[in-house]
């Protein structure tokens, strides 16, 4: 099962999704019922309701009163936002580990996203995880 949480940092909000098993936007949109959904790329191009999650994707709920929230998505592994985990989101957690690259760099979605055991930060843990990720 997917586990999601939301999270505030310094620019809005971070929806997490802790693995990575085919969650769609569809999925998403369910825990808003009361709410307007829309979710677009990072680029900001919208995307159909049966796409894959990818961290940066953006989901935009509206309310009644057409107060709007901007999510930014990070799902664990999925590093550079490609819709899987592969080598290269192993090489971003090392270049996160080793401190080549940070947060400032390229945002808290895509920390979050190569801190794959959730403990907060971006360790060498994470790094052996994500070197074998693309080997399941």
């Amino acid at each position: 099962d997917e586990e999601l949480s939301v999270k505030a940092d310094g620019n809005g909000f971070v929806l997490g999704a802790s693995t990575y098993t085919n969650l769609t936007h569809n999925a998403i949109a369910q825990n808003f019922t009361s709410l307007t959904t829309k979710f677009t790329s990072a680029n900001g191009t919208v995307l159909p309701a049966d796409s894959l999650l990818s961290t940066g994707c953006k989901v935009i709920v509206t309310d009644t009163d057409n107060t709007s929230n901007t999510l930014t998505v990070s799902v664990k592994g999925d590093v550079d936002g490609n819709c899987s985990k592969d080598a290269n989101d192993a090489f971003l957690v090392g270049m996160f580990e080793s401190g080549l690259l940070s947060e400032e760099d390229i945002g808290t979605a895509y920390k979050d996203a190569a801190d794959l055991n959730g403990d907060g930060k971006v360790d060498d843990t994470d790094f052996e995880l994500a070197v074998k990720a693309p080997l399941k």
